[in-house]
């Protein structure tokens, strides 16, 4: 039988000493107090910083299909909510509501997005309002408040609410704009618009009431009026509040308003139906050209289509549905696409 020794000799030994090439050691495959050198450890850190490169446009793409979705979304909501008035009442809100009141200003309106507020879920805010009178809405505050629903989460909006007149006023901004039409005819509360063709009938929300614009009287328009269909008929869609070269523009020509304070939900003057509507006057998400003089290029501007999106902008067809619209959309196709019932032959892909 064996010595007891040998039986409990470490590997790596045997009867002549140490095996080659090996040390008995806790460890024996380094040596204490190895660790990476500095040509290994900016290797990893190159790596790492590829990686990185590498997943963070995926992390930004992923991030804004979400908001577009979100987005979509919105729109959907308001679509249907929309219908849902038309249900209620056998029509569907007018643009603005123009009224004559005794004293100045005289001419007041109320907006698309006042109609339809019980619709998108928010009947505690449309119990607030005033009914009659669309200013007191805004000396009270209540016109400055931001519905998360009607912002999309792409859109940049640099103050929300945004404070204009003097005294201040707060008005809520919406991402959104209803079908306004092709812009067909002039319209008399543009001011800086007098040389261009600003706003038109032919869409799904115009000017209606005593003051009404371009005819007196006008009335909203009904889903038996869509004789285009109503799969091939525009219902809403977006606003980009983003335009350097429009802010410019606007800074230069006595500081009017800058492109990220159009769109007040609750607005209450003449400008109110280019807050409430747009128009494919202009193509989608036309940006203003610093050659145009200001009341065209300030005309096509505000009343044009358009999102932050990258390549199109989400739009809400009448029968309910979301729809993503290309840049590239034939100009034709596009204002087609903006009449209820022009009779012309044009659908999206």
């Amino acid at each position: 039988m064996r010595d007891a020794t040998l039986q409990t000799r470490p590997q790596g030994f045997r009867d002549g000493g140490l095996v080659q090439g090996r040390a008995w050691a806790g460890d024996d495959s380094r040596r204490p107090g190895a660790g990476f050198t500095l040509v290994e450890l900016l290797v990893v850190i190159a790596i790492i910083g590829v990686l990185v490169a590498l997943l963070l446009p995926a992390i930004q793409a992923a991030r804004e299909a979400a908001r577009r979705m979100q987005c979509g979304n919105n729109l959907k909501q308001v679509a249907l909510g929309t219908q849902n008035y038309h249900d209620r009442l056998g029509s569907f809100p007018p643009g603005t509501l123009a009224k004559i009141f005794a004293t100045v200003p005289k001419n007041r309106v109320t907006t698309l997005f006042v109609f339809i507020l019980n619709e998108m879920e928010q009947s505690s805010l449309r119990n607030e309002l005033d009914p009659n009178d669309p200013y007191v809405n805004i000396t009270n505050g209540l016109a400055g408040v931001v519905l998360p629903v009607i912002v999309c989460p792409s859109d940049v909006i640099p103050q929300n609410p945004a404070s204009q007149g003097t005294p201040p006023k707060l008005y809520g901004i919406t991402s959104y704009g209803g079908n306004g039409g092709t812009g067909g005819t002039s319209y008399r509360f543009y001011g800086y618009c007098k040389n261009v063709t600003a706003q038109s009938t032919d869409g799904m929300f115009f000017e209606t009431g005593p003051n009404s614009a371009p005819t007196a009287g006008q009335a909203a328009a009904k889903m038996a009026d869509v004789l285009d269909g109503t799969s091939n008929t525009l219902f809403f869609g977006e606003r980009g509040h983003v335009d350097s070269v429009f802010d410019a523009l606007a800074a230069a020509n006595g500081g009017q308003q800058t492109i990220g304070q159009y769109g007040f939900w609750h607005s209450a003057g003449g400008l109110a139906i280019v807050d409430a509507t747009l128009t494919t006057l202009a193509p989608l998400n036309y940006r203003t050209d610093a050659d145009h003089v200001w009341d065209a290029s300030a005309c096509l501007r505000t009343t044009s289509f358009g999102s932050l999106h990258s390549g199109g902008a989400n739009f809400a067809l009448v029968d309910g549905s979301v729809r993503f619209i290309s840049d590239s959309v034939d100009r034709t196709v596009y204002r087609a696409l903006s009449t209820r019932a022009g009779g012309e032959i044009a659908s999206l892909p």
